[in-house]
């Protein structure tokens, strides 16, 4: 999968939140829309790609959910002509 941390195991569930425990760090994974960033790629992380962080300090892995779906109301244009 385009977008997966080398050596991670990765979850993906659409909306919600999950946290997983590896070598003694915590890994949060958060879920947010992105009209740039496709579906189930990573968004951001915390730590920054390529920065170092302290064995057992929290990870946090944005993936996107892709673009949100915006619903409007739809007059009732039945009977009207141009």
């Amino acid at each position: 999968m385009k977008g997966k941390p080398d050596g991670l195991p990765f979850l993906i569930t659409a909306g919600k939140k999950h946290s997983l425990f590896i070598s003694g760090s915590k890994y949060f994974f958060i879920y947010s829309f992105s009209d740039e960033i496709e579906k189930d790629h990573v968004i951001v992380t915390e730590p920054k790609a390529h920065n170092m962080a302290p064995k057992g300090s929290d990870v946090i892995i944005t993936i996107s959910n892709g673009s949100e779906i915006k619903e409007i109301n739809m007059p009732n244009l039945n009977g009207l002509t141009e």
